[in-house]
């Protein structure tokens, strides 16, 4: 969670004011509310969360998981399907086109009778859930998940809207050709890249916008045939920021590819490339028409505060990945189009009045309801088609909806629940498969190997740590490793401790049983498309040591482009591309050029050079 000092410069400088600090339950971190969000949430009757801004978010994303997968049997037809449901996980679990058929879920609806959150609690495990969020109009798509109007694509996640041949990458929209790359969009022919903008033919990049043939680049705008170069706007035929006549860049050119053609020349190429992005002037903060505007990636937005990733977004607070439709009063939110008034909810749109909801279309007037479609004025509902005024999937009139829902909301509020996050013990996936392993990584994980006393505490003395990551926060202690999953607790420092369970191994779902395994360095430097005997084995990552495969469209573009193949497994891929984009959050620091304070979303340090947007323009452009 960014500083105090942080929060209090951005109500400075916005005009916004900041009602209260408090500390986090669970981290035990300061964080604001500001007075925007606060008369938002009175009117809702809702409290000020007592999560942090971060751990709003870890609340929502452990009950999202958009890149494991697992082999298990349809609760429906019992045939084999893939699910982000693990095998051992006891509710029913149907392939995507099966729970879609039954068009909803009132028939399962359960009366108001007692406590309801407890009713929800079980409606939430007795009613089917769908395999993946797989969507409308997807063609010939392999091991994906979060996808929708896709057609030819293979280990791809959170892919939507016009996508056509994505191959091991991560967030795209409307683009084509895009190989081992993460957040593109509207491009083509891309590889091993991030934030791609309507770009075509980026290969090895970052930070490109409406270019062509960028190879190793950082930070292009209106380029076209540029190799390490950086910070650049409407050039042509440049090797590192230097001008050449076009033979001569070619020539450079071909020696470039001859050198990719091998492992060890590719991974030469890509430590120079870091070398180059280090010594490269970072925008303090990335954005394209945004108007007091406080984080990352915002584009067409305006009244923006703690946002990331956020396009045709306005008045948000602690809000991320919004898609280009208009957004308008969402806080604390995530993955969102087309809304009007949102709050805490994840995987929604379009909605107007939507409060707790998670992967909720066309629903509006909805508190702490799931996977709704098409539905208005609904409470603690779950898989829900067509069907309005409903508490617990049981449809009521309208004037005994307002009677029941007015109840519930009294009755919770005394117990200071209304406006609280749901029970973290109830989400359905293990920590360590949700978005949580790759936003918020956790510091350490220890196996505890016995209680102290037969008792449920425990300490790092009674366990062993297998995984430790010094820009972690928190631990967990695994409390039966010898299982696939197991129980565990996850410790932030704050005043509570989070049950939850933890994945203690790897399950590849796309190797099959049998298959020859071969280490990396077995790959040769270069393969001829015709020579597909490496497509009927496995590949050991030589990072993980984790099985995986290489399929015949990605070795036609490879070879064609002479590019040598990856040799790390594609979630790695994956994870490493990740950390090539700026994590969601915020710091202040001084311009590295005129030394005016400044928020940015990179931390200062000796070697980085973060400009202000007004010395960034007069320097780049």
């Amino acid at each position: 969670m960014p500083s105090r000092e942080v929060f209090q410069y951005i109500a400075e400088k916005s005009g916004e004011k900041i009602a209260e600090f408090f500390l986090c339950r669970w981290c035990g971190e300061e964080y604001p509310v500001f007075h925007k969000e606060q008369v938002f949430l009175q009117k809702q009757g809702f409290s000020v969360s007592d999560l942090c801004f971060d751990c709003r978010l870890r609340s929502m994303f452990l009950w999202r998981n958009e890149r494991k997968l697992y082999w298990r049997k349809s609760d429906k037809s019992g045939k084999k399907i893939l699910s982000m449901f693990h095998p051992e996980y006891t509710g029913k679990v149907y392939d995507y086109d099966e729970w879609d058929r039954e068009e909803g879920f009132g028939h399962m609806g359960k009366p108001v009778d007692g406590d309801v959150l407890t009713s929800y609690y079980e409606l939430l495990q007795e009613i089917p859930k769908s395999g993946t969020d797989i969507f409308r109009s997807n063609e010939n798509i392999w091991y994906c998940n979060r996808a929708g109007y896709l057609k030819n694509a293979y280990y791809s996640f959170a892919c939507f809207q016009d996508n056509e041949d994505i191959y091991f990458s991560y967030v795209s929209t409307g683009s084509k050709d895009i190989y081992n790359s993460s957040n593109t969009y509207g491009s083509q022919l891309v590889a091993e890249s991030v934030q791609v903008f309507d770009s075509y033919g980026v290969f090895f990049s970052d930070e490109i916008v409406n270019s062509k043939y960028i190879w190793f680049s950082y930070d292009m705008r209106d380029c076209e045939e540029c190799i390490f170069c950086h910070n650049q706007v409407g050039k042509k035929y440049m090797i590192q920021n230097t001008q050449y006549p076009k033979e001569q860049y070619e020539s450079m050119k071909a020696e470039l590819q001859k050198q990719m053609s091998t492992s060890t020349g590719r991974k030469e190429l890509e430590k120079r490339y870091e070398l180059l992005k280090q010594q490269s002037i970072k925008k303090a903060l990335n954005h394209i028409n945004a108007e007091k505007a406080y984080g990352d990636g915002l584009q067409d937005s305006k009244d923006v505060i703690y946002g990331f990733g956020l396009q045709w977004s306005e008045t948000t607070i602690n809000s991320h990945m919004g898609f280009p439709w208009p957004a308008k009063d969402v806080y604390s939110s995530y993955g969102f189009w087309e809304i009007e008034r949102m709050y805490h909810s994840m995987g929604c749109g379009p909605v107007t009045n939507g409060y707790f909801l998670i992967n909720a279309e066309v629903t509006n007037d909805a508190y702490y309801s799931q996977k709704t479609k098409n539905c208005n004025h609904v409470v603690f509902c779950f898989g829900l088609q067509n069907q309005d005024y409903s508490i617990l999937n049981m449809q009521y009139s309208k004037e005994e909806y307002a009677r029941q829902l007015s109840q519930i909301r009294e009755d919770l509020q005394a117990k200071g629940l209304w406006g609280k996050m749901l029970d973290p013990k109830y989400a359905p996936f293990p920590l360590n498969d949700t978005n949580i392993s790759e936003e918020f990584p956790v510091e350490k994980v220890i196996y505890v190997d016995t209680l102290d006393s037969g008792t449920a505490s425990f300490s790092e003395l009674s366990g062993r740590i297998v995984s430790e990551n010094p820009q972690g926060k928190g631990k967990v202690y695994v409390l039966e490793p010898e299982k696939f999953i197991s129980q565990a607790v996850w410790d932030l420092w704050g005043s509570e401790q989070i049950p939850v369970t933890w994945r203690t191994r790897e399950k590849e779902v796309d190797i099959p049983e049998g298959v020859e395994i071969i280490p990396a360095s077995d790959i040769p430097n270069m393969l001829n498309p015709k020579d597909t005997d490496i497509l009927s084995k496995a590949i050991m990552c030589e990072k993980t040591g984790r099985a995986y495969r290489v399929i015949k469209k990605e070795l036609d573009f490879y070879a064609a482009h002479s590019i040598a193949l990856p040799r790390i497994h594609p979630d790695v891929r994956i994870s490493e591309r990740r950390e090539r984009i700026p994590k969601i959050w915020l710091y202040l620091v001084n311009c590295s050029h005129c030394h005016e304070k400044i928020i940015s979303v990179y931390s200062w340090s000796h070697e980085e050079r973060i400009y202000c947007q007004k010395c960034y323009d007069a320097t780049v452009y």
